[in-house]
């Protein structure tokens, strides 16, 4: 599979930096296959056209698996990154509908200080300290309120 798709990227993007082209191959070569289903070239070629083709920038990796569509954990779609979010006091991240969808169902459980914890985060609730406070409820307004929350 590595071989086909190095091939393949080295093909189509013609004279990119090898070690980029392998890199990125080997990155695809990990991943689920409903995951690179969808991907298009003007992706890939973002991807691979990043950072100088001379060097290679040393989070080419991170950012390319940044780059890659990701799987929502609650409905198993699969979205862009400028799709998916991240929950509020960790790196969980859902699509912008799940993420809708978990608020709207978890607001109306709210019957205490300690219940507010559950609209952190999905997969596990944090503690909202003092010093976070503000800042959680300032966040969860402008989700709420904006435009792609309606």
């Amino acid at each position: 599979m590595y071989r086909l798709l190095y091939s393949e990227l080295s093909h189509i993007l013609g004279r990119q930096v090898d070690v980029k082209i392998e890199m990125f191959a080997l990155i695809l070569c990990e991943l689920p296959l409903e995951n690179i289903e969808n991907l298009d070239i003007a992706t890939i070629k973002n991807i691979l056209c990043s950072s100088d083709g001379s060097q290679i920038n040393d989070n080419f990796q991170t950012h390319a698996m940044n780059a890659l569509p990701k799987t929502c954990p609650i409905c198993l779609g699969i979205f862009p990154l400028g799709q998916m979010e991240n929950m509020f006091l960790c790196d969980h991240m859902c699509c912008l509908d799940c993420l809708k969808g978990y608020y709207r169902i978890n607001i109306d459980k709210i019957q205490d200080h300690q219940s507010i914890n559950l609209l952190t985060c999905f997969h596990e609730p944090h503690e909202i300290t003092n010093e976070t406070h503000h800042i959680f409820f300032t966040y969860l307004e402008a989700k709420v309120c904006s435009n792609s929350y309606r």
